[in-house]
Protein backbone atom coordinates (compact mmCIF):
# COMPACT_ATOMS: atom_id res chain seq x y z
CA UNK A 1 0.00 0.00 0.00
CA UNK A 2 1.14 3.54 -0.57
CA UNK A 3 1.20 6.26 2.09
CA UNK A 4 -2.15 7.73 1.05
CA UNK A 5 -3.93 4.40 1.52
CA UNK A 6 -2.26 3.86 4.90
CA UNK A 7 -3.21 7.39 5.97
CA UNK A 8 -6.82 6.93 4.88
CA UNK A 9 -7.13 3.50 6.50
CA UNK A 10 -5.64 4.85 9.75
CA UNK A 11 -8.08 7.75 9.77
CA UNK A 12 -11.07 5.51 9.00
CA UNK A 13 -10.18 2.92 11.64
CA UNK A 14 -9.50 5.75 14.10
CA UNK A 15 -12.92 7.26 13.35
CA UNK A 16 -14.66 3.92 13.81
CA UNK A 17 -12.98 3.34 17.18
CA UNK A 18 -13.52 6.93 18.35
CA UNK A 19 -17.21 6.92 17.42
CA UNK A 20 -18.36 3.36 18.06
CA UNK A 21 -16.14 2.25 20.94
CA UNK A 22 -15.16 5.42 22.83
CA UNK A 23 -18.22 7.53 21.86
CA UNK A 24 -16.11 10.68 21.60
CA UNK A 25 -17.67 14.02 20.65
CA UNK A 26 -16.81 15.44 17.21
CA UNK A 27 -13.77 17.51 18.30
CA UNK A 28 -12.15 14.59 20.11
CA UNK A 29 -12.96 12.27 17.21
CA UNK A 30 -11.17 14.64 14.84
CA UNK A 31 -8.06 14.78 17.07
CA UNK A 32 -8.14 10.99 17.46
CA UNK A 33 -8.34 10.53 13.67
CA UNK A 34 -5.43 12.91 13.03
CA UNK A 35 -3.20 11.08 15.51
CA UNK A 36 -4.25 7.67 14.15
CA UNK A 37 -3.59 8.81 10.57
CA UNK A 38 -0.09 10.04 11.39
CA UNK A 39 0.67 6.89 13.39
CA UNK A 40 -0.43 4.78 10.41
CA UNK A 41 2.51 6.18 8.43
CA UNK A 42 5.18 5.43 11.03
CA UNK A 43 5.91 1.73 10.38
CA UNK A 44 7.30 2.72 6.98
CA UNK A 45 10.04 4.86 8.51
CA UNK A 46 12.28 1.94 7.57
CA UNK A 47 11.89 2.87 3.88
CA UNK A 48 14.00 5.85 2.83
CA UNK A 49 11.56 6.90 0.11
CA UNK A 50 8.42 6.71 2.27
CA UNK A 51 6.37 9.81 3.06
CA UNK A 52 7.12 9.36 6.77
CA UNK A 53 10.87 9.30 6.04
CA UNK A 54 10.63 12.37 3.81
CA UNK A 55 8.85 14.32 6.53
CA UNK A 56 11.38 13.07 9.09
CA UNK A 57 14.25 14.26 6.88
CA UNK A 58 12.74 17.74 6.65
CA UNK A 59 12.22 17.90 10.42
CA UNK A 60 15.69 16.51 11.06
CA UNK A 61 17.20 19.09 8.70
CA UNK A 62 15.53 21.90 10.62
CA UNK A 63 16.71 20.40 13.91
CA UNK A 64 20.28 20.03 12.59
CA UNK A 65 20.32 23.65 11.48
CA UNK A 66 18.97 24.81 14.84
CA UNK A 67 21.55 22.64 16.62
CA UNK A 68 24.40 24.04 14.52
CA UNK A 69 23.33 27.61 15.27
CA UNK A 70 23.04 26.78 18.96
CA UNK A 71 26.45 25.09 19.17
CA UNK A 72 28.12 27.89 17.21
CA UNK A 73 26.65 30.53 19.48
CA UNK A 74 25.34 32.43 16.46
CA UNK A 75 28.74 32.81 14.75
CA UNK A 76 28.13 32.29 11.01
CA UNK A 77 31.56 30.79 10.26
CA UNK A 78 31.25 28.19 13.00
CA UNK A 79 27.62 27.43 12.15
CA UNK A 80 28.61 26.01 8.76
CA UNK A 81 31.25 23.78 10.36
CA UNK A 82 28.83 22.44 12.96
CA UNK A 83 26.14 21.95 10.33
CA UNK A 84 28.41 19.83 8.14
CA UNK A 85 29.49 17.73 11.13
CA UNK A 86 25.89 17.20 12.25
CA UNK A 87 24.72 16.29 8.72
CA UNK A 88 27.52 13.74 8.31
CA UNK A 89 26.68 12.23 11.72
CA UNK A 90 22.95 12.11 10.90
CA UNK A 91 23.40 10.34 7.56
CA UNK A 92 25.98 7.93 9.01
CA UNK A 93 23.53 7.04 11.77
CA UNK A 94 20.71 6.74 9.25
CA UNK A 95 22.79 4.44 7.02
CA UNK A 96 24.00 2.11 9.77
CA UNK A 97 20.97 1.98 12.07
CA UNK A 98 17.91 1.98 9.77
CA UNK A 99 16.19 -1.42 10.04
CA UNK A 100 15.19 -3.52 7.07
CA UNK A 101 11.70 -3.02 5.67
CA UNK A 102 8.99 -4.99 7.43
CA UNK A 103 11.44 -5.83 10.17
CA UNK A 104 10.90 -5.11 13.85
CA UNK A 105 8.92 -1.91 13.13
CA UNK A 106 6.18 -4.10 11.63
CA UNK A 107 5.80 -6.22 14.76
CA UNK A 108 3.52 -6.30 17.77
CA UNK A 109 6.43 -5.86 20.18
CA UNK A 110 7.32 -2.50 18.63
CA UNK A 111 3.63 -1.53 18.46
CA UNK A 112 3.06 -2.16 22.16
CA UNK A 113 6.40 -0.70 23.28
CA UNK A 114 5.89 2.54 21.33
CA UNK A 115 2.27 2.75 22.51
CA UNK A 116 3.43 2.35 26.12
CA UNK A 117 5.95 5.15 25.62
CA UNK A 118 3.19 7.32 24.15
CA UNK A 119 0.97 6.50 27.13
CA UNK A 120 3.56 7.50 29.72
CA UNK A 121 4.70 10.57 27.78
CA UNK A 122 1.41 11.89 26.41
CA UNK A 123 -1.48 10.09 28.13
CA UNK A 124 -4.13 7.55 27.29
CA UNK A 125 -5.93 9.51 24.57
CA UNK A 126 -2.83 9.93 22.41
CA UNK A 127 -1.60 6.40 23.17
CA UNK A 128 -4.95 4.89 22.15
CA UNK A 129 -5.05 6.84 18.89
CA UNK A 130 -1.40 5.95 18.23
CA UNK A 131 -2.05 2.25 18.86
CA UNK A 132 -5.08 2.18 16.55
CA UNK A 133 -3.29 4.05 13.75
CA UNK A 134 -0.11 2.00 13.96
CA UNK A 135 -2.15 -1.22 14.13
CA UNK A 136 -4.10 -0.15 11.03
CA UNK A 137 -0.83 -0.13 9.09
CA UNK A 138 0.06 -3.65 10.22
CA UNK A 139 -3.46 -4.82 9.46
CA UNK A 140 -3.41 -3.28 5.98
CA UNK A 141 0.00 -4.79 5.19
CA UNK A 142 -0.99 -8.13 6.63
CA UNK A 143 2.28 -8.31 8.54
CA UNK A 144 1.79 -9.63 12.03
CA UNK A 145 5.05 -10.44 13.74
CA UNK A 146 5.48 -11.08 17.43
CA UNK A 147 8.87 -9.37 17.56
Amino acid sequence: MDWKAHLLFGILLGAAVAIYIFHFPAADTLRFCIIAGVAALLPDLDIRSSKASQITYVLAGAALLAGAIYFAGGAASKTAEYLVALIVAFFALDFFVRPMHRGFMHGFLFLFASSAIAYFALGGFVASAFLIGYFSHLLADGTFKLA
